[in-house]
């Protein structure tokens, strides 16, 4: 049901050469208090007492969603009078061009009723301020009658408010809604800036916009993407996009769907600097999967002993090898390499090399035929006499050792 409330509202506020005079527009307490489709009188009053003025008007400024004026009513005052010149309402929430008559230049009377403005609640708000400006086209300005000059006015206005408003219609007051105007009953606020998710355009508060944020509720300033899927790392369950979730990846944001982690460490050996674990960093390391942190290498080949599948590099792996220590080049011949001789250098493959072979000779040996021995080790095997440490293997001597094995 419709009431009507009579508000008196405060105006304007005259001075001249600097003296304040007592002109006011005041607005009840009961104006606090407005609910839709309340009738909401505000009356004008103006003082002159200090100084009788003449002519001068005003504009009222009000929200045209909230308010709407039904009537404005100029009160029976004689000479001084008020009038309205441009009607009730324009567009844009206006009551146009309210001029003030000639009042004579007679002062005194305290304050003079001029006018009531009737509006109608329309729209929910939780307050709405109703303004004043000066508007010289409606009688010109204001001049006082003491000392013939244009005096400045100080304009202030009223606010009416709706307790318990609920513009948004989610059952919370808009005093206490962090989003008044969009519907959000869970209140949610992320980042607790007293500003709801639904009408916060930065939720995590780390001055990147949601709608261009890759983790729009944590807060990453630096928008960090490991992994280039959009999805930032703070909020990112899998930061390198490889299937298995950070929490339970051993190389979190280096990709290793397998999870291979040599040395168990809990680290994975993609992102391990350490694979075996040895002190020795990976890109130093002659076996980078088997410790060996004193990085022998018999055959100086650059791979560890530990993980070189053949150690003298004699061609034969070692778990075949009947002579794992090969030196290359071969220690015999311990001069120079006799007629028909045999030795191996290691420039040929496997091969042995034969001094001058005599014509027609069929024979060739390779560390596979000896088990990965040398002419040296085979000596030393089998007690062959010193000749052949000078001279280099005879052929039968490696006829004998290869029919041996």
């Amino acid at each position: 049901m419709k009431h009507l409330m009579q508000i008196a509202v405060a105006s304007v506020l005259l001075s001249v050469f600097g003296t304040s005079y007592a002109a006011s527009i005041s607005m009840a307490p009961a104006g606090s208090n407005v609910v839709i489709g309340d009738q909401v009188a505000i009356d004008i009053f103006v003082n002159f007492d200090d100084d009788p003025t003449l002519g001068g008007g005003i504009d009222i400024l009000f929200d045209q969603t909230h308010l709407n004026v039904l009537d404005v009513v100029q009160a029976s005052v004689g000479d001084p009078g008020f009038t309205s010149l441009g009607g009730i309402a324009n567009p844009g929430g206006r009551v146009a061009s309210l001029a003030f008559g000639d009042f004579n230049c007679v002062g005194g009377g305290g304050d003079i009723l001029i006018a009531t403005i009737l509006f109608e609640v329309v729209g929910a708000f939780s307050s709405t301020d109703i303004v004043m400006q000066d508007n010289a086209d409606a009688a010109g300005p204001f001049f006082s009658c003491s000392t013939f000059s244009q005096q400045t006015v100080d304009f202030s206005g009223a606010t009416l408010s709706q307790a318990g408003a609920d513009t948004d219609s989610d059952g919370i007051p808009d005093s206490s809604d962090n989003c008044p105007s969009v519907f959000n009953t869970d209140q949610a606020d992320n980042d607790s800036d007293d500003i709801g998710d639904v009408c916060d355009d930065d939720d995590d508060n780390d001055t990147v916009l949601d709608d261009v944020d890759n983790c729009p509720i944590d807060a990453n300033e630096d928008q960090a993407d490991n992994d280039g899927d959009q999805l930032g790392d703070v909020c990112d369950p899998d930061d390198d996009n490889d299937g298995i979730l950070d929490g339970d990846e051993n190389c979190p944001i280096d990709a290793n769907q397998d999870q291979a982690n040599n040395d168990g460490d809990g680290l994975g050996d993609v992102c391990d600097p350490d694979d075996d674990n040895d002190g020795v960093l990976d890109g130093a390391d002659n076996c980078p999967i088997d410790a060996n942190p004193n990085q022998e290498d018999s055959d100086s080949d650059l791979i560890g002993d530990v993980c070189d599948p053949d150690d003298d590099n004699d061609t034969v792996l070692d778990d075949d090898d009947l002579c794992p220590s090969t030196a290359i080049p071969d220690g015999a011949p311990s001069r120079r390499l006799g007629k028909n001789r045999w030795t191996f250098v290691g420039n040929d493959g496997a091969n042995f090399t034969q001094a001058s072979p005599q014509a027609g000779s069929v024979f060739q040996f390779t560390t596979g035929d000896t088990g990965g021995c040398s002419c040296e080790q085979i000596v030393a095997a089998t007690g062959t006499g010193k000749d052949h440490l000078r001279k280099g293997c005879s052929t039968s001597v490696m006829l004998n050792w290869v029919g041996s094995l």
